[in-house]
């Protein structure tokens, strides 16, 4: 078997994330360079990038009833006829190894953040023993999963869909959130550090966007303020025009994995005022690309809002920085070749596995 041409990407969902903006990137990157992609969605839910892979001619999938989707994930896997299978995520993970055991097809698999809880860390556990090769976005990652056989590959950004020109200094200061309501985004620190910003009555008017799910508890908590306008924007496919509007992007997660949004801002040439979670710490290297600060620490984090909005020209080189960063170090490019590299060397591995396999069992026969 030469080197897999056709590769099926599983995913939990096709919402609005992190994890389905890699999806998208990915896919898009394989089918320009000549494989046969197609993705396919565990869940039927919510489903809105859907519509932009199929618009880049990669076909998608969206399994249906609950029970019968290891079935029919297997018998599509089939039609596609796909050489090599790869999931995303712990939902992706176990309907890939259930369909997968008839199949035995190669499976990559691409841990995207810790698991939570003794029963998700057990089952994830157990998925990977199955999967051919784990990588992951972060070195955080690896470190903390302790499995064999770990690869790095990182997110990918592509610099062209993103704006880096400066946004106008028109004496406002635009703040950036990016994220959904979840205890890890701890967004009661987010809260805290905006209302101590906007009391300490910094010098341009302070303006906040709330872009994703679940968002309207914060927009409440902030609302009368006087010295800011806050607008909650909800989902949104085209975050690439948030960035270009905002100044700065706040991200202070308690746990992270390889937060896609902050490469994106990067990307933007955006400064990223962030806190020290996980792969945050990774991607932003503190007063070269953006600020650091602690996790829970909505004094910290106010104060280097603070010092951002005082100097528009520490904001743009920050930022300048930044893209340079996401260029060099987070490019599609990048991060498609080093998927590359892990399709072309797992086959090999498990057709010599498989021969010595049958070598063995030739010789205690005879």
């Amino acid at each position: 078997m030469t080197e897999p041409r056709r590769i099926a990407m599983v995913v939990g969902q096709l919402g609005v994330g992190g994890t389905e903006r890699q999806v998208f990137a990915l896919s898009t990157y394989l089918a320009r360079t000549g494989f046969a992609v197609c993705v396919v969605s565990t869940s039927p839910s919510v489903h809105p990038y859907a519509e932009r892979i199929r618009e880049q001619g990669i076909p998608v999938h969206v399994l249906g009833r609950r029970r019968q989707r290891a079935g029919e994930l297997g018998r599509h896997l089939g039609a596609h006829r796909s050489e090599l299978v790869h999931s995303f995520g712990d939902p992706a993970l176990g309907w890939v190894v259930l369909a997968n055991a008839r199949l035995g097809l190669p499976h990559v698999h691409s841990v995207r953040g810790e698991a939570h809880g003794p029963v998700r860390r057990a089952l994830r556990w157990l998925g990977l023993r199955q999967a051919d090769l784990v990588t992951v976005n972060a070195h955080c990652l690896g470190r903390a999963l302790g499995h064999g056989a770990v690869t790095f590959t990182p997110n990918g950004v592509d610099p062209s869909r993103f704006d880096p020109s400066p946004p106008p200094r028109d004496g406002r200061y635009k703040l950036l959130y990016v994220g959904r309501r979840h205890p890890d985004k701890d967004l009661p620190t987010l809260v805290s550090a905006v209302r101590h910003l906007a009391r300490g009555r910094v010098t341009p008017r302070l303006e906040l966007a709330l872009v994703g799910r679940g968002l309207g508890a914060v927009a409440h908590a902030l609302a009368r303020l006087g010295h800011l306008d806050v607008q909650e924007v909800g989902e949104d496919p085209d975050v690439e025009r948030w960035f270009a509007w905002c100044d700065v992007l706040i991200h202070c997660s308690r746990r992270e994995g390889m937060p896609n949004v902050v490469l994106e801002a990067m990307a933007a040439a955006r400064p990223v005022v962030a806190t020290r979670a996980g792969g945050t710490a990774e991607a932003v290297v503190d007063r070269v690309t953006g600020r650091l600060v602690e996790v829970a620490d909505p004094g910290a984090l106010s104060r280097a809002l603070a010092e951002l909005a005082a100097d528009p020209l520490l904001r743009e080189r920050l930022g300048a920085e930044g893209r340079a960063r996401a260029c060099s170090c987070y490019s599609l490019d990048r991060a498609g070749a080093a998927l590359e590299r892990c399709y072309r060397e797992l086959v090999p591995t498990r057709d010599s596995s498989a021969a010595e396999s049958c070598r063995r069992r030739s010789k205690s026969s005879t």
